[in-house]
């Protein structure tokens, strides 16, 4: 099942905080290193899931999808 990351900063300096979602306009778009940051939470969070980075709507944004393993 595919699934795509949205992602909320929980405080300033905290680490993201994760929700899965259906669609990849639910997905949070975000620039390459974000993601990359956003990546690592959401392999901890979400082991189930095979993750990569997607280019976004815009140029430069990036969004993460997962695929269950």
């Amino acid at each position: 099942m595919d699934q795509w990351l949205q992602t909320e900063r929980a405080t300033k300096g905290e680490s993201f905080r994760f929700r899965l979602v259906n669609s990849p306009q639910q997905a949070t778009p975000m620039t390459q290193n974000s993601a990359r940051e956003a990546m690592h939470g959401a392999k901890r969070d979400y082991p189930e899931y095979t993750w990569e980075m997607e280019s976004g709507f815009k140029i430069g944004e990036f969004v993460l999808h997962g695929h269950t393993k």
